[in-house]
């Protein structure tokens, strides 16, 4: 897009006003809208240097993604195994992740998802998993949101997007479906008991022929916002697309693809669920309208950021990779 400014080029005070309006419910003292999501890239060791960390404490809030258990991550988690390094990120929100399937791209061990659906891309069938090793993942993921929040975590989060075992278990196209969510909610409400602030990254739409559909996506976010979610990172794209061969952004300044629309129709169905007629003024106030949605993807400019939060979405996750 000729003309689009890179957000980059902007300091913090820089911002318009638009960007630093506080978002709504327990995220407020964050004082902005725009947040940013550190990854590394696959591969490459995690953790944050000095430099990258000082500019993630620029932002009203980081979101810093932790895999579960030992050797079950994606490979783009900054947060690597052993104590919880924080050091300068004052509002960080970790982000809890389990690889799943997506682990066939990166280890030879046979990979765990919640059916065994063979991956298109790499032919490999995932283990599926048992339902006592649901519930031991259920009480690791809770232990390890607990000593996020006891490290110093401003909110936790989960990944349920991004091909990793969330999206995969509720994804039709892995074998995920009503299971999974039920599975997943009661998850976010024991996340819910450890603090007000917890976030779940959410794939709304697989964009893939077979997959998750937008109507089924906004109703997984109803039923998390219900379980106890305070905020939404809408996000679309399946694993099972060959677009996940392709390398990270950087991308085209301009470029924003689907899921500012997903982010749209989400924040939409959460306003009007208590069943007010769309575009008529809500006679009371509905406890959805607190649950911010913020959009993730490749919004690089200053303009379409600016375009999203005006009429798409609460705010905004910008992405990095090291």
């Amino acid at each position: 897009m000729e003309g689009a400014t890179p957000y980059t080029s902007l300091e913090p005070g820089q911002w318009p006003a638009e960007w630093r309006a506080p978002l709504p419910g327990p995220w407020a003292a964050a004082g902005g809208r725009v947040f940013h999501a550190a990854h590394v890239r696959a591969g490459a060791p995690p953790g944050l240097s000095t430099s990258r960390r000082g500019a993630l404490a620029a932002f009203p809030a980081c979101l810093v993604a932790r895999a579960v258990l030992p050797g079950t991550g994606s490979g783009t988690e900054v947060l690597g195994e052993g104590p919880l390094d924080l050091q300068g990120l004052a509002r960080a929100v970790v982000v809890l992740t389990h690889g799943g399937p997506r682990m066939a791209d990166i280890q030879r061990d046979r990979p765990v998802g919640p059916a065994e659906v063979a991956d298109p891309l790499t032919g490999r069938t995932p283990r599926a998993l048992a339902p006592e090793e649901w519930t031991a993942l259920h009480r690791a993921w809770v232990d390890e949101g607990g000593r996020a929040l006891a490290a110093g975590a401003w909110g936790v989060g989960v990944e349920a997007a991004r091909g990793q075992l969330w999206h995969a278990a509720l994804s039709p196209l892995t074998g995920g479906g009503a299971p999974g969510l039920a599975r997943l909610c009661a998850l976010v409400t024991d996340l819910r008991a450890l603090s007000d602030r917890v976030l779940v990254s959410l794939c709304v739409e697989d964009v893939a022929v077979g997959g998750l559909h937008a109507g089924a996506g906004v109703e997984h976010a109803r039923a998390l916002v219900a379980a106890g979610a305070t905020a939404l990172v809408v996000r679309t794209g399946s694993a099972w697309n060959a677009a996940r061969l392709v390398p990270p952004p950087p991308r085209f300044p301009h470029e924003e693809g689907p899921a500012l629309h997903a982010a749209a129709w989400t924040r939409h169905a959460l306003a009007s669920a208590a069943g007010a007629p769309p575009g008529r003024a809500r006679l009371l106030p509905s406890p959805w309208e607190r649950v911010p949605v913020l959009v993730a993807g490749a919004l690089q400019s200053v303009e379409t950021i600016s375009a999203a939060l005006a009429r798409a979405c609460d705010g905004v996750c910008v992405e990095s990779w090291e």
